[in-house]
């Protein structure tokens, strides 16, 4: 069997960029999860066009209630780095503030 890989691009007006099938898997990725509220809009949108949507990826995962909201929405949240990770907490704390 061979993998289809199609890319969509949700813009912020809510107009989507490409074309899939009704009923095509698709893994919802972001950049960066804080509270979870653009990726359950793109959520909503995608779903609403017919997206069959499981797991939600974010490159970087500020805060863990991002995830959690993921979850509650029935997505199988997963992320690549934690904020943590990424900006160790004895750096200056005006730095967070770039993210």
């Amino acid at each position: 069997a061979s993998l289809q890989v199609r890319g969509i691009i949700l813009e912020k007006d809510g107009h989507i960029s490409g074309l899939f099938p009704r009923g095509a898997r698709v893994i919802l990725v972001e950049d960066v999860i804080t509270s979870g509220k653009s990726a359950l809009e793109a959520l909503t949108a995608l779903r609403a066009a017919g997206a069959h949507i499981e797991h939600a990826v974010g490159l970087l995962c500020r805060k863990e209630q991002g995830l959690q909201a993921l979850h509650t929405a029935y997505l199988k949240p997963h992320n690549f780095f934690n904020y943590s990770e990424v900006l160790p907490a004895h750096l200056h704390p005006d730095v967070t503030d770039l993210f």
